[in-house]
Formats: C-alpha cells, sequence, structure tokens
C-alpha cells in the first residue's frame, strides 16, 4: 500500500499537466457568465458583491467569491482548475484502494473515460468554463477530497480532521454536491464502528451550517420567482406526480444521452457479475443504450412515430403524462433496476455489493433533485456532470475491486 501511496504524487502530476495541456489547447477566454463577473469583478469590492448576491441571487457565497477573486486572472485560475481537476483523479483513485500500480493505473484509467465520455458540454461547461468550473469541478473535488481525508482520520489520522471538515463545508455550497453528502455521510455512518463515527460529527455540523445557509437565504427566494418566469412559466402548474415526471425526464436526458459514461458503468457492472443469464441481460442493456443515444444523436431510425417516443424532450403540463413521457421514464426505470439487480447479484460481499448499489442510487440524485427547480432546462448539460463523475468513479472502483479479487 505504501508503494500506491507513493505513486499517487506521480499521477497527481500527470493529471495536473493533462489537465492544463488540455485548457489551452481548447481555449481560455471569457464566455457567457464570464463576462458578466468579470465586469463586476471591475465594478465591486469582493465584501459588497457576494453580500449583494447573497440577499438578491444565490447562497453560492464562497463559490461567488472565488469567482469574483479569480475571473480576470485567467492564468492563475488554469493552474489551479488544473490542480484541482488532479485532485479529483488521485482522489477516486485512492478512494478505489487499488492495490498494485497496475490497478491504480486502471482505476485512473476507468475513471478518465468515464468523465471524458460524459456529454461534450456537460464536461467543457463543468470543468473547462470558467464559471462552470467554480460551481461543478471544484464542488465535486471538494467533496471527493473529504471522503479521502475522512477515511484517513477514521483510520486514526487525526492531522485529516480539519482539511475534510474544510473540504466538506465548502463542497456542500453547490446544491446537487451538497444532497450527494448528506446521502453518502449517511451511508459512511451506517458502515463504520459506533467509536468512529465521532470523526463524523465536525462535517455533519458543517454540512448542517450549510444547508441551513442555503434554505435561509433570501436571494434564493427572489432568484426562484425570476426564474420562474423566465425559464419555465408553467412550472407552478406541474404537481407532484408532474415533478417526478420531470425528474425521470431529465435523467433519462441524462441516461440515454451520446455519452459513453453510463455504458461504461453498465460495462462495469456485468464484469462483476457471475451469473451468465444476468451478464447477458446488462450486455444487451449496453447495446440499448448505445442504441438510444446514438438515435438521440444522429436520427436514424426511420420510423418517425418510434423514433419521436425515444427521443430526449422537453415536458410541459400538457405532455408529462404523454405516451413518450411515460415509456421514457418505464424504459429509465427498467435500465436502472437492472443495474442495480446486477449490483447486488455481482461477485464480493454482501456489504460492498449493498454499498455500490447504495451509491448508484445516490448517483442519480444531483440530477433528479432538480425537478424542484424551474431552471431544469435551462442549465444544459452541464446538470449532469455531478452525476457522471459518480458514475465514472463507481466503474473505476467496480473493476478494480474485480482485479483485485482475481490476483
Amino acid at each position: 500500500m505504501q508503494t500506491i501511496k507513493s505513486r499517487l504524487f506521480p499521477l497527481f502530476i500527470l493529471v495536473f499537466f493533462a489537465s492544463i495541456i488540455s485548457l489551452y489547447k481548447s481555449g481560455i477566454y471569457h464566455v457567457g457568465d464570464d463576462l458578466w463577473f468579470s465586469e463586476k469583478a471591475k465594478e465591486m469590492a469582493l465584501w459588497d458583491f457576494i453580500s449583494w448576491r447573497y440577499l438578491t441571487w444565490s447562497s453560492r457565497t464562497p463559490i461567488e467569491a472565488a469567482i469574483h477573486f479569480l475571473i480576470n486572472k485567467i492564468a492563475l485560475w488554469s493552474v489551479l482548475n488544473s490542480l484541482i481537476a488532479a485532485a479529483l483523479a488521485a482522489s477516486i483513485v485512492f478512494l478505489c484502494k487499488p492495490n498494485s500500480v497496475r490497478n491504480m493505473l486502471i482505476a485512473l484509467f476507468l475513471f478518465t473515460l468515464g468523465v471524458l465520455g460524459m456529454p461534450s458540454k456537460a464536461l467543457t461547461e463543468g470543468a473547462y468554463w470558467m464559471t462552470g468550473s467554480f460551481n461543478y469541478l471544484w464542488p465535486v473535488a471538494l467533496s471527493a477530497l473529504f471522503f479521502a481525508f475522512i477515511s484517513k482520520s477514521i483510520d486514526g489520522q487525526k492531522s485529516y480532521r480539519l482539511p475534510a471538515a474544510l473540504c466538506m463545508f465548502f463542497s456542500s455550497f453547490s446544491e446537487q454536491v451538497a444532497i450527494v453528502n448528506l446521502l453518502l455521510i449517511i451511508v459512511l455512518a451506517v458502515n463504520i464502528k459506533k467509536e468512529q463515527r465521532n470523526e463524523l460529527i465536525i462535517p455533519a455540523f458543517c454540512l448542517i451550517a450549510v444547508l441551513i445557509y442555503i434554505v435561509s437565504c433570501p436571494g434564493n427566494t427572489l432568484r426562484y420567482t425570476q426564474e420562474l418566469n423566465h425559464w419555465f412559466p408553467n412550472y407552478a402548474e406541474f404537481g407532484l406526480v408532474g415533478k417526478i415526471m420531470l425528474g425521470f425526464n431529465i435523467v433519462y436526458a441524462q441516461y440515454f444521452h451520446f455519452s459513453l459514461t453510463p455504458l461504461l458503468l453498465t460495462l462495469a457492472i456485468a464484469v462483476r457479475c457471475n451469473t451468465l443469464t444476468l451478464r447477458l441481460a446488462l450486455f444487451a442493456l449496453s447495446a440499448f443504450i448505445l442504441l438510444i443515444a446514438a438515435e438521440n444523436k444522429y436520427e436514424f431510425i426511420s420510423a418517425q412515430r418510434i423514433a419521436s417516443l425515444l427521443h430526449v424532450e422537453r415536458l410541459t403540463s400538457s405532455s408529462y403524462l404523454s405516451a413518450g413521457a411515460i415509456l421514457k421514464a418505464v424504459i429509465l426505470n427498467l435500465s436502472i433496476v437492472l443495474s442495480a439487480i446486477g449490483m447486488l447479484m455481482m461477485s464480493g460481499s454482501l456489504k460492498e455489493r449493498i454499498n455500490a448499489f447504495l451509491f448508484y442510487v445516490i448517483s442519480f440524485a444531483p440530477t433528479m433533485v432538480l425537478m424542484l427547480s424551474p431552471t431544469i432546462y435551462a442549465s444544459n448539460d452541464r446538470i449532469f456532470f455531478v452525476s457522471c463523475v459518480m458514475q465514472a468513479a463507481l466503474a473505476a472502483y467496480l473493476v478494480t475491486e474485480k482485479l483485485k479479487s482475481s490476483k
């Protein structure tokens, strides 16, 4: 294990340089909200800006403070953004607990493949776009760092307590990441010994404090009203069933988008299955995912009636119970159930299988929770970033565990 730890730093450096080269190759410039933040950073002092935003628009105060400070420092941002990307990759590889350098590299490769395989706009807007990186890549990386640090703290290395608490605190200002943190910390608390749960007290208080801050933010209430009128005027017409259907609809868009991430995860589950019938069913599901994703991108199915039922679409208050919406919800849920059964039936201990199943279900939460927001269709594919990173990490973990057990 010491060899693995000593190899994490070279891995970190490798990802850092790959990330910064990729950034400069793709081009770094202000676009969209960057331009607005750039002007505000020039016009307003930091405290004036974040207090104004808290009162009128957003509870993401540390995120917006970072934007204010770095939006006009592109070179510094590119270095920090690459360091954050490297920290995310190193944290995921560490959490996969590879028992050899080979398995460490395989975990890195699979995680990288899953991340690069997410919808292209989810990656570019969540990691390469300046404003998007602060709202998606950075909180996700801090959350992954929290779980890496807290695992060290639980193992008795108390020096990791403070960085773990800070990572939990700052990552939770992203609402999507806060939901994930809340659910995963509950799962972690159930999994560790009673005396070890004390290590979670401070991070839990940090999370609760941020959640209270988010809920009580006056700017969030004002923004909700403005965005409701601007982005989704008839959102208020959706009842409970309508909102659930909105959630299924946006998760369907993520799952059957032209993306390699759900395909990679499904194949990883199939690799872990010992039952031939279930493995074949998962391979068939992989082919089905690829087929629908390809149809959504290239529209090659000639039967337009069938094709239209499979296409990703935006629901309205009059279409959320249409045949197409119901069919897509059924396809999505059957696909998730099949994958979940595959996890529960795969090789490994019962505890590992249940934890993998719970992580898989939780990975859809940051997308599904958007059913509560009128901006569900306003933020493009970047809303899939958190979920796709989680599923890429799960795929890397499942294969790494398979390789460890087959040694």
